[in-house]
């Protein structure tokens, strides 16, 4: 694995900690996005990159909060 992989999956890991999930959270979203991948047929690499993108949901949703916890704008 590489240094920027690695750094990914620390950021990942440590967001979800913060937002009070587990470890298994993220890595469940991984292997799901992984079996998807190789069900449609993509290459290793593209499996992988599948994968490497798993961990960016969780900042995707760390960074952008659902709205049913807005007040309403007038």
């Amino acid at each position: 694995m590489d240094v920027q992989l690695v750094t990914i999956e620390a950021l990942a890991l440590a967001i979800e900690a913060k937002a009070g999930s587990t470890p298994e959270h993220i890595q469940s979203i991984q292997q799901y996005a992984a079996t998807l991948g190789e069900a449609a047929g993509l290459s290793d690499a593209e499996v992988q990159a599948v994968r490497t993108a798993a961990f960016c949901t969780t900042s995707a949703t760390w960074r952008c909060p659902s709205t049913s916890s807005r007040s309403p704008r007038p």
